[in-house]
């Protein structure tokens, strides 16, 4: 690990508001944290989606991997005019895209349901709605990989359903990359990265990975993720971030 940790590269759009968890950790531990998604992300149109001949409303439950797919899922919603009904139910890979869900629909228990953030927890819960449910899976053009076999091995009546693309952020290799700690979220995000990045070497960078499948794919090419969440009660990066440096207090400046 780096001697401290001065700098930290957070690979989000910034959150909103000065009250940021992020904002509140860099000041206890006198650090600065940079904003920046290695990913693009842009809409398919409304005439891209109609060639796959989805029907949106012939679905009676959503499947949810990414705030992305909340976000595009509902700006689809809304260019073909359909209120998706009372009655449709959400599935969530974790407790915080649950959450995030409370910017376009009324939160209640009884229709939100989601997973500890492991692949494994989340399988088996999708698998106890099966008999009963019609899924729709909003996901980018790269699909969501193991979750997607996991419906189509186990025969389950969904629709992967391609709403928007992510493109690699080109602006990011105009800055110099001097972090002693990056935070992916997402599997597109870590290959974005390697695409700009292709001769990167973690040497003392440490690595965080949001999400199982994120993990996965970062330790599949050879890097060490020290920094991980959700797990037990850390379910946030910035809760993540904030153990590491009382874990290892030498780290902060």
């Amino acid at each position: 690990m780096p001697k401290s940790i001065k700098r930290i590269l957070v690979s989000q759009q910034e959150p909103q508001g000065e009250r940021s968890p992020y904002h509140e950790v860099s000041k206890r531990y006198n650090f600065k944290v940079d904003f920046i998604p290695f990913l693009n992300v842009e809409s398919i149109t409304l005439r891209e989606f109609r060639k796959f001949k989805i029907n949106i409303p012939d679905h009676t439950s959503v499947i949810f991997n990414s705030k992305n797919a909340i976000d595009y899922f509902f700006k689809l919603c809304d260019e073909i005019r359909h209120k998706m009904p009372q009655e449709a139910k959400y599935f969530c890979s974790s407790e915080q895209i649950a959450f995030y869900l409370q910017k376009y629909i009324q939160y209640r228990k009884r229709k939100v349901v989601y997973a500890n953030g492991t692949l494994a927890d989340f399988q088996n819960i999708l698998l106890k709605h099966k008999a009963t449910e019609k899924f729709i899976m909003p996901c980018s053009s790269v699909g969501i990989g193991q979750l997607s076999l996991y419906l189509k091995a186990n025969k389950f009546d969904f629709s992967e359903a391609i709403m928007y693309r992510m493109v690699p952020n080109i602006d990011v290799k105009k800055r110099n990359f001097d972090y002693d700690l990056v935070a992916f979220f997402n599997i597109e995000g870590v290959k974005a990265f390697f695409s700009l990045y292709p001769d990167f070497k973690q040497g003392r960078t440490i690595i965080g990975g949001f999400g199982e499948a994120t993990q996965i794919e970062l330790e599949k090419r050879g890097y060490r993720v020290l920094v991980k969440a959700p797990r037990n009660e850390i379910k946030s990066m910035v809760m993540a971030i904030e153990l590491l440096f009382k874990e290892n207090p030498n780290l902060a400046r």
